[in-house]
């Protein structure tokens, strides 16, 4: 049963469970919003590393496109080629056009069989211009002729505006991360380069995502909506291409680093992210983190209101991470609970010696309180700064501390009775007249006035209050003597550093003129003969530069503030400054 004495203990012990209770709940909820701002930031991480890649990897096979189409060669027998199907009704041509492919294909092929080696090339395609029309897939050499304007943006854009373009895009064949330069062949009598078309390099997603798989340590993996690939992709390819286990909802897909993705799309917490950018953590076999945002292709960039290519799938196991998160939790609720329970042994400690101790503090302060009045007063007596104690209706001082007596320089009891206005003169501060309002006013609002007529400057504080059921002012002093000269003294620095600042700048920057038009007007001396009028005139010049340079020297020996009057002014004295052994300000 709770006792009066004990109630308390019992509500403050109810207040520490429940913060406990709080602290742990704030603490976990802080760890989970901590985990998926990691899986957040991850998310983000992962798509622009992805999207930096395929940048990189379409500016490889850029790279690649221009060093073969460079080959003049090459340019050439594709120029040559242009014109054979020209003269055989365009398209894919006929028995003359055959051959200039064979021999096009017979020249690049070898090169580009090392290149899909070394450089992951997958698709090498000579275009026709202008638009798109295949002249030479060497991937694919059985495929020619058909136009894809309305297909490869690139290809199109690279022979109209005859500039690289690289980026994703789906052909008639295949969806790939591609570079394309437009082909230009020289005219051997001008030297002017002729537009021929336009040359493809290609790769595949899944060089890009093993490249990715293996620097990030991450499962990717790309789908194309079935609207994009039945919008360019040739019917049998989609089918040859695209298994049956490749399709997922309203997605193919095109390319991944593990054969889960399917199962993994399926869970119900990931298969949402299909329709949006996000990111998720799930606990399916293991934990996983996964994230999901949009793939667009070359003309989707171009074009932000077309919609999407893709989806890009990214996911990692999260074990350790989860694991982690649960120890940390658990850790939390062991210390939560053994803080609880040494807060509560020194609580119960404490409360009991408090009571103890309670009565014995109130007696002590008690009789503190009865001491406080003479301590104050000793205090009073003590104290370096002067204190008046005045009646507030007579202003007559009723009594005087030791160190305001000896700041009057007079005697205590000469001092009491008279009125505190004949000892304190208050510097009236200055007023604008037309605006009627105070614009400054010295910090050292009064003067202190001596019995022998001396004034000190002084800083005056009042309290106004009651002792003795008699209204009085206390009035301190404090004295501003030193602090008065401290300012004076940094005044006098600030001016001479001032000076020096000033000096410092002049001497630099008139110090390389000068030494230039006195280093030109000695060479001219040594040049021209003693009795020329242009001797005497250049030898004036040179010696008004040393004049100069004898006034920089002194400049730079200034340590002291002096002027000297000029005009209706004063100037910066020169020679004076620069004595050392003189010191006072002006």
């Amino acid at each position: 049963m709770l006792t009066k004495n004990n109630r308390g203990f019992f509500i403050v012990s109810v207040f520490i469970v429940l913060s406990d209770i709080i602290f742990i709940f704030l603490n976990y909820e802080a760890s989970l919003k901590t985990l998926y701002k990691d899986i957040e930031d991850w998310s983000q991480q992962a798509k622009n590393i992805f999207e930096i890649t395929l940048d990189a990897k379409a500016t490889s096979m850029q790279q690649l496109a221009t060093f073969i189409a460079n080959d003049p060669r090459v340019a050439t027998l594709f120029d040559e080629g242009k014109g054979v199907v020209a003269s055989e009704g365009g398209g894919p041509g006929k028995e003359k056009t055959a051959i200039i492919r064979k021999r096009l294909f017979e020249l690049v092929n070898p090169s580009w069989e090392h290149m899909t080696s070394m450089y992951d090339a997958r698709q090498l395609h000579f275009h026709l211009g202008p638009g798109s029309t295949s002249f030479l897939r060497v991937h694919r050499p059985d495929k020619f002729g058909d136009n894809m304007d309305d297909v490869r943006h690139t290809i199109v854009d690279a022979n109209v505006k005859l500039k690289p373009t690289k980026g994703f895009e789906t052909g008639r064949v295949y969806s790939g991360i591609r570079g394309v330069v437009p082909v230009f062949v020289k005219n051997g009598l001008t030297g002017d380069k002729k537009h021929v078309g336009a040359l493809e390099t290609g790769t595949s997603f899944t060089v890009l995502l093993n490249t990715l798989q293996s620097s990030v340590e991450c499962e990717f993996g790309v789908l194309l909506t079935k609207n994009h690939v039945e919008r360019n992709m040739w019917v049998d390819f989609i089918k040859n291409h695209f298994s049956p286990d490749l399709h997922v909802d309203n997605f193919f897909i095109e390319a991944a680093t593990h054969d889960d993705i399917k199962k993994i799309l399926s869970i119900p917490e990931v298969f949402p992210l299909l329709n949006s950018e996000g990111f998720v953590f799930v606990k399916w076999d293991t934990p996983l983190q996964v994230c999901t945002f949009p793939l667009r292709d070359y003309i989707g960039t171009i074009n932000k209101n077309l919609p999407q290519s893709g989806l890009v799938v990214v996911w990692r196991d999260a074990s350790k991470r989860w694991e982690a998160f649960n120890k940390n939790f658990l850790y939390n609720i062991i210390y939560a609970v053994l803080a609880l329970l040494i807060v509560e042994c020194i609580l119960f400690i404490t409360w009991k010696y408090s009571r103890k101790r309670l009565q014995f503090i109130i007696q002590e302060k008690t009789k503190e309180l009865s001491e406080s009045k003479q301590r104050l007063e000793a205090l009073i007596e003590h104290l370096p700064t002067g204190v008046l104690i005045v009646n507030a209706l007579s202003k007559k001082i009723i009594s005087v501390n030791p160190q305001a007596s000896k700041m009057i320089d007079g005697i205590s009891e000469r001092i009491v009775g008279r009125k505190y206005t004949e000892l304190i003169l208050e510097i009236e501060p200055t007023v604008d007249v037309k605006n009627n309002s105070q614009i400054s006013q010295d910090p050292l609002d009064c003067m202190l006035l001596s019995f022998n007529n001396e004034e000190m400057p002084i800083l005056k504080t009042t309290i106004k209050t009651v002792i003795n059921e008699q209204e009085v002012l206390i009035i301190c002093l404090s004295d501003l003597t030193k602090q008065k000269e401290a300012e004076n003294e940094h005044i006098r620095r600030e001016k001479l550093q001032g000076v020096l600042e000033m000096t410092g700048a002049v001497c630099h920057e008139i110090n390389q003129p000068l030494m230039a038009l006195s280093g030109y007007s000695e060479l001219l001396l040594n040049d021209i003969p003693e009795n020329k009028q242009q001797y005497k005139n250049i030898k004036a010049i040179f010696d008004q530069c040393q004049r100069i340079g004898t006034i920089t020297k002194k400049l730079m020996k200034i340590t002291q503030y002096k002027t000297k009057n000029y005009l209706k002014g004063k100037i910066i004295d020169i020679d004076a400054a620069s004595d050392e052994n003189n010191t006072d300000i002006h």
